[in-house]
């Protein structure tokens, strides 16, 4: 899907140290290393295939268990009123970053990524071309 910007600040803001408690309740053990074996990337999947911890796109999409233990991003995630597929917990270690790629998958044709950064800090930027902007805990961006 195209969209007529690089980025949407969406009009959401959500109570980060909530966020923050819940994401820090679980074990390091529990996030999983990112499925292209990014160096220092890792996640918890929330929403994902059968509900099991995996990062597939197709088929039933169902609550995990680590979402279950999770009231309030359940909450958030509620508050969008929408459909979910995938969603996960992204976790990025110091001084590691994501490379740079494109949402080409058919999956992305009609759907769009919702960021809400959790743990942060002014250093890191989303880059798209050569746009870039930084997204503060507790905000929600496209």
């Amino acid at each position: 899907m195209r969209l007529p910007t690089e980025f949407i600040r969406l009009p959401y803001k959500f109570d980060i140290q909530k966020l923050t408690e819940e994401v820090q309740a679980f074990d390091q053990s529990e996030w999983l290393p990112h499925v292209q074996a990014y160096a220092g990337n890792s996640s918890i999947p929330l929403i994902s295939l059968n509900g099991e911890m995996n990062d597939d796109f197709n088929g039933p999409m169902k609550v995990t268990e680590k979402l279950q233990r999770s009231p309030y991003l359940g909450q958030v995630l509620a508050s969008f009123g929408e459909v979910f597929g995938r969603s996960r917990l992204m976790g990025l270690d110091g001084k590691c970053s994501v490379p740079e790629h494109r949402d080409v998958n058919y999956h992305w044709y009609n759907r769009v990524r919702i960021h809400i950064p959790v743990i942060t800090n002014p250093g890191v930027l989303f880059y798209c071309g050569d746009t870039h902007v930084h997204m503060a805990a507790g905000e929600t961006w496209i």
